[in-house]
């Protein structure tokens, strides 16, 4: 079942791309999803957004400071204005994550995290895009950073697809057979 505010999300980045979506080119979405992150990291940001006592003003301040620090574009700022006289601003997150995953998907791209340990070189993450290139049939994007936790191997996941070979998923998959 979908959160009620996923739906929420979801609509308010439809009709934010059906709006602006041609005036939005790769590397904005990329700022979308950047900030998505720092309101996600930054959770004091959302709870202050989320205070019925604090005006919109002050909201729409912070807001625009977020915005210009991340160098997101003046179209975002409509989105913001309409969030705020909704009384819905602390969905700013889900919105631009749904909107970036709308923008990639019209645009033929899918946005990976791709997670390895140990690091990878250069010329092995060629490889992995060009492999999950080959799986998708689509232009590859990514995030790249270690994590310890796989013991050894790779996992890249996106909003659609998941591929992982690691001794950590070969446990997991024992592990299920001895508990089924």
């Amino acid at each position: 079942m979908i959160p009620r505010n996923q739906v929420l999300a979801r609509r308010y980045a439809q009709a934010f791309v059906q709006a602006f979506g041609d005036t939005i080119d790769i590397h904005l979405i990329e700022r979308f999803r950047e900030a998505a992150d720092y309101l996600v990291a930054h959770k004091k940001i959302t709870i202050f957004l989320a205070l019925p006592c604090v005006d919109d003003t002050h909201k729409r301040a912070m807001l625009d400071r977020v915005c210009k620090h991340l160098n997101v574009n003046p179209a975002s700022y409509k989105l913001i204005a309409l969030l705020l006289k909704h009384k819905r601003s602390w969905l700013l997150a889900s919105v631009l994550y749904a909107i970036t995953e709308q923008l990639y998907k019209a645009r033929g791209v899918e946005f990976f995290t791709i997670e390895s340990f140990p690091a990878l070189d250069h010329e092995q993450l060629q490889a992995v895009e060009r492999e999950l290139h080959a799986m998708t049939k689509r232009t590859i994007l990514y995030r790249y950073r270690t994590n310890p936790t796989l013991i050894a191997g790779i996992r890249a996941q996106s909003a659609s697809y998941l591929y992982e070979r690691s001794i950590a998923a070969k446990l997991r998959a024992v592990r299920q057979a001895l508990t089924a």
